[in-house]
């Protein structure tokens, strides 16, 4: 599988959308929607053939 190093010392910053029910993320050009209980830090991992790899913090 095709990666390619992704800068982790980028802060993204969230959109909050639906009433604040749900944060929208731009990852590498890419746009995610997630529900609210999910919280900075959010940090690129990598990216393949499949998708983009990242993760968040779970209060």
């Amino acid at each position: 599988m095709d990666t390619e190093n992704i800068e982790n010392s980028v802060e993204i910053k969230g959109i909050p959308t639906r009433n604040g029910t749900y944060v929208e993320y731009n990852v590498v050009g890419n746009f995610f929607e997630v529900t609210s209980k999910y919280v900075p830090p959010i940090q690129p991992v990598g990216r393949g053939a499949y998708g983009i790899v990242w993760y968040f913090t779970h209060p």
